[in-house]
């Protein structure tokens, strides 16, 4: 760390056109005390660090060499909210479409279920009937039923995706 400092703060104080004994003069100490900050023979105290900061328009976490944060770097919270969000929107969606999947299974296995009793009480009452399942699946309310187990399935996929573009938008940053 201090083999940086010296050099960092030598950089900032030429960058605003300041001798050594300008910064000096600024801070409170003498021209030694700068000049043995620059050339990594002493660290300046907390006090001094501050000021320094405050004189070279820097944050005390970059004189020392911590980047600062820019707005647009989320913290590490940041990061496993979003990425918790992600997840949770992913799975949602997984568990609407296997939701849609098993009810979609359920709908067609009744729907043989109906054409066969319509097969036997029309048999019954000598009636005629469909040999065809699907033409069952055309009588009402069976189409509104398919369009909201569709609805669920395509929701539900939709979901997912959308959780996984979350996930990998939190990787990103």
């Amino acid at each position: 760390m201090t083999l940086e400092l010296g050099d960092r703060l030598q950089r900032l104080r030429k960058g605003m056109g300041l001798s050594q004994e300008e910064l000096a003069g600024l801070l409170g100490v003498s021209r030694q005390a700068v000049s043995k900050w620059e050339t990594n023979q002493s660290v300046p105290e907390l006090d001094n660090v501050l000021q320094l900061s405050r004189v070279l328009g820097v944050s005390a976490d970059e004189l020392l060499g911590n980047p600062a944060r820019s707005p647009e770097t989320p913290s590490p919270a940041a990061y496993c909210v979003r990425a918790g969000l992600a997840r949770r929107v992913f799975t949602a969606g997984i568990a609407a479409a296997l939701t849609g999947a098993a009810l979609l299974a359920a709908e067609l296995i009744l729907l043989v279920f109906i054409k066969h009793a319509e097969i036997r009480s029309a048999i019954e009452r000598g009636a005629g009937y469909w040999p065809e399942t699907w033409q069952y699946a055309r009588q009402f309310p069976m189409p509104l039923v398919f369009a909201l187990t569709g609805a669920v399935l395509i929701a539900g996929a939709a979901l997912a995706v959308y959780g996984l573009f979350l996930a990998r938008r939190a990787a990103r940053g």
